[in-house]
């Protein structure tokens, strides 16, 4: 018992002296106190703005201001001679013509700045919007187009001009004014500080004026002086620093606390006659009433809370969402925006219309529903789309709607979903499984061919071996099966090459070997080496050599190999006329053709004649012998020499091959 009576005082003491005024004083020095004494500063009063800053019915200047500059003054020990203005407007003219001066309770802003100092915000008081109980208004958005009064040089004035445009704003002198206005009707509204509002309404009993919600903006109030005055400025900062938030807390609910009890003797009296004639007179209607304003209230709250959770639901939604009716949206949520790429005013001020977001091709689907909504047909309730962006970007658009009743027909409540990325993969899916089925088919014609172009030879070579075994050839005869069995043998050394070239290069085990050759004379070695080849079918084989310089740098060996497919392949397909080979050079780049008169390359199989397993006879006839690999190393070889190369032909005419390699730059 003894413990607990000790922390029982323990308590005490330390609750008691938490309440305590704070004993530190600031510490200036002695050149600031001498400015302080020598100069005349005053505090600029006399405009009335309660609870902030006026003068009672007694005559006494009083508010949060006052009391915030008591504690300044307390804390340095130097009091100030104040003078009084006869309103706001009246105060801030006086601000920017003179020095020496204190104002107590003055929000920042940009025009401010250019001839004041401020210090911290001592207080912060949101902005609200005040109207009559029987008014359409609640929120700011029903702001726009109506008159809106403010006084004159506030904060809040500056900000609305410059975010709201579209209100009709009618400046007053004080805040006084601006409810006198709004109870005759001469405003819609007007925008005040939350704790004025409250005072004033408490202090004149105006129970036909009700509190909307704040508009965005909050009075940062703090202690301002000519930026003239910048000593002046150091030491209130440095003194406004010293004093706690606790303190400034206390101040502010004092005054917060009055603005719910403050009424006029004279008018509680009046009240308390009213009171007493409605309890005694119609004490059941009165009862019945309160409780059905009660409830009336409460479920009004509970319907701006339900309006405040499905805005921030729509709005926060990873969909996009819209109202619109009669091709004009009303409502579209930050997600919609952003995904056309506008801003929401756009949407709503009607600058961006539906057909701005449509593609052409779906126009005619957003067409014929809204006749059926007008004509208040049935619709299908999902429906697709393709949208089109503000940086003309095409979208595939899945659209969820709904119906509501609006005016004298039914908006539509949509909710999009983004398909294009879907829509993407399964293109790309698709394209995937037909180029793999397409291999397939190249896979099974090449398997077809290569068992032809082995088997073939093996069968030469093996058929004549055996018949070389026998005594009864001549001389003559056995030399030829001995050719037969060498070009067979050379016909099987060369499929196999193919495969072992083309199997590399897929798996990337092809390196670059880069050394000095002498054009001319691969070109003639070239030329020597499938002339007889070509004499053979009776084709002319022309060799047009133009380079003065005959020394480049690059792969011999894959050079080589890109120019024996070419020609090897001219001289496969064609069966008369003449095969011209042409090479000449510039200062970086080596140009050559091989342009053959054969049977040429259809115009359908032009796209894909460098791929693997590709043969002009692709219906698998053996017209010619090969692997069908060729062209495919020729593509990946030139593409390694950092070249390029492309195919001209006519079917029936014939084929031009033409490559590009650099010859410097390695």
């Amino acid at each position: 018992m003894f413990i607990k009576v000790i922390l029982l005082n323990i308590l005490i003491g330390l609750f008691i002296f938490s309440y305590l005024p704070g004993q530190n004083k600031v510490k200036l020095s002695n050149s600031e106190y001498n400015y302080l004494r020598n100069t005349n500063i005053e505090i600029l009063a006399g405009y009335q703005a309660p609870p902030n800053s006026y003068y009672n019915e007694e005559g006494k200047h009083v508010g949060i201001c006052v009391d915030y500059l008591e504690l300044v003054t307390e804390q340095i020990n130097i009091t100030f001679s104040k003078k009084k203005l006869q309103d706001w407007d009246t105060t801030i003219s006086y601000a920017k013509n003179h020095k020496d001066f204190i104002i107590t309770g003055i929000a920042k802003t940009p025009q401010r700045e250019k001839y004041l100092l401020f210090t911290e915000p001592f207080i912060r008081m949101p902005n609200v919007i005040l109207t009559n109980n029987n008014s359409d208004i609640y929120t700011l958005k029903d702001l726009h187009g109506k008159r809106v009064s403010t006084v004159k040089n506030y904060a809040v004035t500056e900000f609305l001009r410059k975010k709201h445009k579209d209100l009709i704003i009618q400046e007053v002198i004080t805040d006084y004014d601006g409810i006198k206005r709004l109870i005759n009707g001469e405003i819609d509204a007007m925008v005040i500080n939350q704790l004025s509002a409250s005072y004033i309404i408490s202090e004149k009993g105006l129970t036909n004026l009700r509190i909307c919600e704040e508009i965005g903006y909050t009075n940062k109030l703090c202690i301002a002086v000519s930026n003239k005055n910048p000593q002046l400025f150091q030491i209130l900062s440095k003194v406004t620093n010293s004093i706690s938030d606790k303190e400034t807390q206390k101040i502010y609910s004092k005054w917060a606390n009055l603005t719910r009890v403050k009424f006029s003797s004279k008018l509680r009296y009046i009240i308390l006659i009213i009171i007493v004639i409605i309890i005694v007179s119609y004490i059941g209607t009165w009862y019945w009433l309160s409780s059905m304003k009660r409830l009336v209230f409460i479920k009004t709250q509970e319907i701006r809370d339900s309006e405040s959770k499905y805005r921030e639901l729509v709005e926060n939604s990873y969909d996009a969402i819209f109202v619109q009716y009669k091709g004009k949206f009303l409502m579209v949520n930050n997600k919609f925006a952003e995904l056309f790429g506008y801003t929401k005013e756009q949407f709503i001020n009607g600058e961006i219309k539906i057909e701005d977001i449509t593609a052409p091709d779906s126009m005619q689907i957003i067409n014929d529903r809204l006749e059926k909504i007008e004509r208040k047909e049935p619709l299908s309730l999902q429906y697709n789309i393709n949208g089109i962006t503000s940086d003309h970007k095409k979208l595939n658009l899945t659209i969820s709607v709904s119906y509501i009743p609006h005016e004298d027909g039914s908006a539509t409540q949509g909710i999009i979903h983004n398909m294009t990325e879907q829509f993407n993969k399964e293109k790309e899916l698709r394209i995937a499984k037909e180029r793999a089925e397409e291999s397939d088919c190249l896979k099974s014609a090449f398997l077809a061919n290569m068992s032809h172009e082995i088997r073939t030879p093996m069968n030469g070579i093996l058929g004549f071996s055996e018949i070389l075994k026998s005594s009864d050839i001549s001389e003559s005869e056995r030399i030829q099966f001995i050719d037969i069995i060498q070009e067979s043998g050379n016909r099987m050394l060369n499929t196999i090459n193919d495969i072992i070239d083309i199997s590399k290069i897929h798996a990337g085990q092809v390196s670059l070997s880069m050394s000095e050759i002498n054009l001319k004379e691969e070109m003639n070695s070239l030329y020597n080496f499938f002339k007889p080849l070509a004499e053979k079918k009776n084709i002319k084989l022309v060799l047009d050599y133009n380079c003065s310089d005959p020394l480049i740098i690059t792969d011999l060996t894959k050079f080589i190999s890109i120019l024996s497919n070419l020609i090897k392949n001219a001289i496969n397909y064609s069966n008369q006329g003449e095969i011209e080979i042409h090479l000449c050079k510039d200062e970086n780049q080596l140009l050559a053709w091989v342009k053959d008169t054969g049977i040429g390359i259809p115009e359908d199989r032009l796209s894909n004649i460098f791929e693997r397993f590709t043969q002009v006879n692709g219906n698998n006839s053996r017209l010619v012998q090969g692997s069908g690999l060729g062209l495919a190393i020729v593509h990946s070889y030139v593409h390694m020499l950092a070249g390029k190369i492309e195919v001209e032909s006519k079917l029936g005419v014939g084929s031009k091959f033409v490559f590009t390699i650099p010859w410097r730059t390695f």
